[in-house]
């Protein structure tokens, strides 16, 4: 501790004086060109390729040399972004720092923070290319598609006048018990138009998508109003910064998934458009609402079921390809699924309780906050859906039944806009377990298959022709507390149970409310690797009143994190690796021989994926929560390993961080590298000074709470704008 408290007081002394040399000096500039080395290790997607590997087919960096990795730059986030503004008519909370897996395309790292600024930096220095911001006029926005958030503005919808929960009105509302949104993006990613042209893609703050040219940082398309005109939508509201990951894109169409999240109401579906009418509208912006005349969307799929009309059948039509996880026939004999067709009607019928008529505004299917997975040569694409709403919520009219398509994967061919399969991982769940996070595209025994997990951390590999589980994965080192594992999707009682544990009033949420799985795998064509988590459980109690769930306590029950790798081709353990003290979050690269997997306990651990064992330990200090990524600088010299420290609060993470918000910073380690002379470089001499340290006795504490309180603001309020190269 004592040579842990003596770096932190050196680097701060650095932070500070290299910090506000950097304000003079004037951004670097990458070179334009990049040789096929450093195409092979760019990393453009949240999870590095279409298939949402998590894989890096690098070699520079290894088992043999990691120890010789040292903190190139730094760029720190304050606590409000610069570039942001609050969006006339709104008064929303934002969260600081970030969340998005920095990207490395050609020498150039891009992050988007939580405000939804978006930085290009140079990979080498950490200096600035260009900053864009997304803005919105919400009072504009409200007039033509139907959002809301914890302040209703003027428009469509109207804020509640009773702190009584009314679930059949056009909003929703209590006192207690509203949702209180603020948006943190899980993710950008980096396309190659038909004419080379790289785009940086966001997610806006009110159903709309953003892209930025990724030289220059102009404004290459915006789409807006993607909520506007929705059919048979009704009155359902959609989110104001709860969006879905950002589009991808297949043969000159851009798709995007639209989710109506937790206790809105709006219908959820995704969507294409023709990318060569977007991007000829350019910055103007195209309106891509139904019916539109701007940039009709070429097709819709719905994905969850009408607001307007009562029709128990809504779904019918895919029921002969699609599957439901039955967990108590798998416990009891190994059963992996049930075809859709041999449910009884007594439970089709009730879904989202249109037996009794209209669909309660308040339920629908929530955003899909993973990458899509994209196969190109067949045009199949493959994205799990969020949980049922409203959440946690005991009155079992508001959505009985299986709530398709919440908790689901689904496979759509992009040529068609038809869904091809689609399998249900938690029918009628309860516990926001939602299949949200990434979809995985490999193989098991050489058959083409897609890997996903919902939160409740139960795995999967599914045909990817028929959507037919290959094998099923439920860890045993989860703590499940009764009443909480997936229900019988042939039982009517099981599909109209309120809540866990019911009749009993109260409940141990065990798996937590963040689950026991809340990231994305990697994989790397053998093993698949997650990091299964017990957190502190809380006691719930459901208010007779509101007929939401109130936390009664907190169980002090320890957190552990258990590294698990499992043969893509069995489904059975490979090795195991267990941690004491923390949580896990957000997700892990796979490269070269190695795990790079950032802890909650604020440490970046290296481990080989041949044994579990531990290969070195890198000390940060703060809560690691977002997925490391790895680039090359471009001059093909340096590989790059980039990791977001802090980033918001995390609350639903367990204890690590202790729930308070910290906006951290993008952290940049190379080989032996001396760093750079830019903005964003903070701690140039002491890089210098630890470089032939092992990472083992190398603390960075001071890079994280010090560093944010102290300079951030100095920093990122000082940053000279520079747009283009």
């Amino acid at each position: 501790m004592v040579r842990y408290r003596a770096v932190a007081i050196s680097l701060m002394s650095l932070l500070v004086v290299s910090s506000l040399v950097g304000i003079l000096v004037t951004p670097g500039s990458p070179a334009s060109a990049a040789s096929n080395a450093l195409s092979a290790a760019n990393w453009p997607y949240a999870n590095h390729d279409l298939n949402g590997t998590n894989y890096s087919p690098q070699t520079m960096l290894g088992p043999s040399n990691v120890n010789s990795l040292s903190m190139s730059w730094i760029m720190p986030f304050g606590p409000t972004d610069p570039s942001w503004k609050q969006a006339p008519g709104a008064q929303w909370s934002v969260e600081p720092g970030s969340g998005t897996p920095p990207l490395v395309v050609d020498g150039i790292v891009y992050i988007a923070t939580n405000q939804n600024v978006v930085y290009a930096l140079n990979a080498k220095d950490g200096s600035e290319v260009w900053a864009q911001s997304v803005t919105l006029n919400y009072a504009n926005a409200v007039k033509n598609v139907p959002i809301v958030e914890r302040q209703v503005g003027s428009g469509i919808l109207s804020p509640c006048s009773s702190t009584a929960c009314n679930l059949n009105n056009t909003f929703w509302c209590s006192s207690t018990n509203c949702t209180s949104p603020v948006i943190h993006k899980h993710a950008i990613n980096y396309y190659k138009d038909s004419k080379g042209k790289g785009i940086i893609n966001i997610t806006g703050f009110a159903c709309e998508l953003w892209g930025f040219d990724a030289i220059t940082g102009d404004i290459a398309y915006h789409i807006t109003n993607i909520c506007g005109n929705v059919p048979l939508n009704g009155n359902g509201a959609y989110p104001a910064t709860y969006t879905s990951d950002p589009p991808e894109f297949y043969n000159g169409m851009l798709v995007y998934e639209q989710g109506g999240y937790t206790s809105m109401g709006g219908r959820s579906f995704l969507v294409a458009f023709n990318f060569t009418q977007v991007e000829a509208a350019g910055g103007k912006g195209c309106d891509g609402s139904f019916g539109s005349s701007s940039c009709p969307p070429l097709w819709q799929t719905f994905v969850s079921p009408p607001n307007t009309v009562a029709d128990p059948k809504w779904d019918y039509a895919n029921c002969n390809i699609g599957w439901v996880f039955d967990y108590p026939a798998f416990a009891k004999n190994g059963t992996m699924a049930v075809p859709c067709t041999s449910l009884p009607d007594s439970v089709k019928a009730i879904d989202w309780g249109m037996n009794n008529g209209l669909k309660p505004i308040t339920g629908s299917v929530s955003n899909s906050w993973g990458q899509y997975a994209i196969d190109n040569k067949t045009g199949m694409m493959y994205f799990g859906t969020g949980e049922a709403g409203p959440f946690q919520y005991a009155d079992p009219k508001v959505r009985p039944g299986l709530d398709l398509y919440s908790s689901s994967e689904i496979a759509v061919d992009l040529h068609t806009g038809k869904v091809v399969w689609w399998f249900q991982l938690n029918p009628h769940d309860h516990s926001d377990w939602d299949a949200a996070w990434s979809s995985i595209l490999g193989t098991t025994n050489g058959k083409e298959s897609v890997f996903k997990a919902s939160k409740d951390g139960i795995l999967f590999s599914l045909d990817a022709l028929t959507g037919k589980p290959n094998w099923v994965f439920d860890n045993p080192a989860i703590k499940w507390a009764p009443g909480l594992r997936p229900g019988d999707p042939t039982s009517v009682a099981d599909m109209t149970t309120p809540y866990p544990n019911y009749p009993n009033a109260s409940w141990i949420q065990a798996p937590g409310l963040a689950g026991a799985l809340e990231m994305d795998l990697a994989y790397d064509g053998h093993n698949l690797y997650g990091a299964w988590f017990n957190s502190s459980p809380n006691v719930m109690q459901v208010d007779p009143k509101t007929q939401y769930a109130n936390t009664l306590r907190t169980l002090a029950w320890p957190d552990n994190v258990t590294l698990t790798a499992i043969d893509a081709n069995t489904g059975k353990t490979v090795w195991t690796h267990f941690f004491n003290g923390f949580v896990f979050r957000g997700g892990m690269t796979v490269t070269n021989g190695m795990l790079i997997m950032p802890g909650g306990d604020g440490n970046i651990y290296f481990i080989s994926t041949k044994d579990g064992s531990i290969i070195s330990t890198l000390h940060i200090g703060a809560p690691l929560f977002v997925d490391p990524t790895l680039g090359i600088t471009a001059d093909g010299k340096n590989i790059e390993l980039l990791q977001i420290i802090g980033g918001g609060r995390w609350i639903a993470a367990g204890q690590a961080g202790g729930g308070a918000t910290v906006p951290g910073a993008i952290m940049a380690f190379t080989l032996g590298g001396t760093g750079g002379s830019g903005p964003g470089t903070t701690v140039t001499t002491a890089v210098a000074v630890q470089s032939n340290l092992p990472l083992n006795y190398i603390s960075y504490a001071a890079v994280t709470f010090a560093i944010v309180v102290t300079v951030a603001n100095v920093v990122i309020n000082g940053r000279n704008r520079k747009k283009g190269m």
